[in-house]
């Protein structure tokens, strides 16, 4: 019995994709485990903008860091 080109080639993508899937899944497994532990950067936080235009903008002084 002969295999058709087009049954050829389904046979050979259905492998190719299975072998991807056995190297990807658990390398994708390992890295969310070294991430689970990891505590996320808070932002940083923004200045106080005032939302009515009367107010003007905050003006901070000179040698202040804070």
């Amino acid at each position: 019995m002969q295999i058709s080109t087009k049954q050829r080639f389904l046979r050979a993508a259905a492998g190719s994709i299975f072998a991807a899937g056995t190297m990807l899944i658990p390398a994708a497994a390992a890295s969310a485990d070294s991430d689970a532990g990891r505590v996320a950067k808070a932002p940083p936080e923004l200045p106080d903008v005032p939302t009515d235009p009367a107010e003007g903008l905050p003006i901070p002084n000179p040698g202040n860091d804070g």
